[in-house]
């Protein structure tokens, strides 16, 4: 059986970071748990403390950032997103909701951090008894009055919760609207005016560049952009499309910035060979012959072709043409182009090839007027089998977008219609999304509420069930609609 193995994965300096990152966060957790409990002399919080102070050593030894950054319900070290194992999920939730209430962005701990250091910080940030929450400010103080000057806490960056004001969330997506538009006019010039590689690699890394910035801020708006299916551009809308799933799909694995953007710019270059191809053939409605299907099949080659004559040898660009060649291939390499020696798919390919799959099979094309819902299209993914796409990746690809992405346009059993304004990624919730109501059930237009479709009632029933789902073209006048109804 192939696995994706190790020519595009995190090397081992950064495996071991992630690593001793999960221990990091598990050990202030029961550090901050515990002491809520217990006095500083109790031997679990005391053992807790000195394991972190450990793992904190250890992570420097590693080359590690000792400063834990908060996102959301997420947690970073330095570019690094740390990603809970099965055990660690609710260590994760736990300190990063408590940091996010104090209104803390990220901790850092300098070399002078003593265990003793560590129990007096725990016990600040989830004090004992029904007390108020700590403020920031507050915690500050009260860590400068006990004298712990190793740990650094600073203020949350310019994230967009749940509860943020509309005119936050409209900021927020505004940047993001932004830079998609500015990656569509790149990928236009690639893809459209078919511009040599050589003359655009630049501005090409600069649009991937802002779309992993954006994915790090606050990812569900870029998720709800590639929502949009332009019918006339798909060629240009699908790449930027693949970019973005391809980018959240990296950072859900933890990849670093490097490695987001060398995979960003990877998927944004996936199809170029397909600038080789007739237009005639590639806009073709109904199926192709025997002759046009050979020649679609020799696009990957025609996109290596491209980007190899650039004579741009860096690390991102020979991951460019990995990735142009083989994410047609299949897991088994029963795919295309024809291969004649045995090599196991890398991980940039795996990640493509599910993205790539995922927004063409819900994109309705000149060949085909309906399209696949999109848990439809990871099922269908799945269904395929091992042999096509790594299960891992499809599994983790819909904890990703969900499945009802931000930006879907859902109806519910009363007749409301409302769109999807976050995802729920926690087991067994990823069918429970928040969703913006947009119409009651006359059909007359709200503005809000936002309901939560995890909340039930007291036998453990939703309050509301959702029935279907409605295209956003079909719904919206024109894209300017959809991205209001977003804020």
């Amino acid at each position: 059986m192939n696995t994706l193995v190790a020519d595009s994965t995190p090397d081992a300096r950064i495996r071991e970071i992630l690593l001793l990152g999960r221990r990091l966060v598990r050990d202030l957790a029961v550090c901050a748990r515990t002491s809520r409990l217990y006095e500083g002399e109790n031997v679990t919080v005391r053992r807790a403390a000195a394991q972190a102070v450990e793992t904190l050593d250890a992570l420097r030894a590693a080359g590690g950032e000792p400063r834990l950054e908060i996102v959301g319900e997420h947690l970073r070290i330095g570019d690094t997103r740390l990603k809970p194992d099965a055990a660690g999920h609710h260590a994760f939730r736990y300190l990063a909701r408590r940091l996010a209430a104090i209104g803390a962005g990220a901790v850092s701990f300098s070399p002078s951090l003593s265990a003793a250091d560590l129990i007096g910080f725990a016990k600040l940030i989830d004090p004992p008894g029904p007390a108020r929450e700590t403020t920031l400010s507050e915690l500050r103080d009260a860590l400068a009055t006990a004298g712990i000057q190793a740990i650094t806490v600073e203020a949350a960056r310019d994230l967009i919760p749940v509860t943020a004001p509309r005119e936050e969330k409209g900021a927020v997506l505004a940047r993001a609207s932004g830079r998609y538009f500015r990656a569509i006019r790149v990928a236009r010039e690639i893809l459209g005016r078919r511009e040599p590689v050589s003359r655009i690699f630049a501005s090409s890394k600069r649009a991937v560049r802002e779309l992993v910035d954006s994915v790090r801020e606050e990812e569900t708006s870029l998720l709800a952009l590639a929502r949009i299916k332009n019918y006339d551009e798909y060629t240009f809308n699908h790449s930027v499309n693949v970019a973005v799933y391809s980018i959240a799909l990296g950072q859900m694995l933890g990849l670093d910035r490097r490695s987001l953007t060398e995979l960003g710019l990877s998927a944004l270059f996936h199809d170029l060979g397909k600038t080789a191809i007739p237009r005639e053939v590639l806009n073709r409605p109904g199926r192709l012959d025997a002759e046009d299907w050979e020649m679609m099949k020799l696009h990957p080659v025609f996109g290596v072709e491209q980007l190899l004559s650039a004579g741009i040898t860096s690390r991102g660009m020979m991951r460019s043409v990995l990735v142009a060649f083989r994410h047609h291939l299949r897991r088994d390499l029963s795919g295309y182009p024809e291969v004649r020696h045995h090599r196991d798919l890398d991980l940039f390919s795996g990640i493509v090839s599910v993205a790539d799959t995922f927004d063409a099979l819900t994109t309705r094309r000149v060949y085909r007027r309906s399209c696949l819902l999109p848990h439809e299209a990871v099922g269908r993914m799945l269904a395929r089998g091992p042999d096509t796409y790594e299960p891992a990746l499809v599994k983790m690809f819909l904890r990703t977008v969900g499945v009802f992405p931000v930006g879907s346009v859902v109806r519910f059993d009363s007749g409301e219609v409302g769109i999807v304004s976050r995802t729920n990624r926690t087991e067994g919730m990823l069918a429970r999304p928040r969703v913006r109501l947009l119409a009651d059930g006359r059909g007359l237009p709200l503005d809000g509420p936002e309901i939560d479709l995890a909340e039930s009632d007291a036998r453990g029933n939703p309050l509301r069930k959702l029935v279907a789902t409605i295209d956003p073209a079909d719904y919206f006048p024109s894209i300017d609609d959809y991205l209001r109804s977003l804020v």
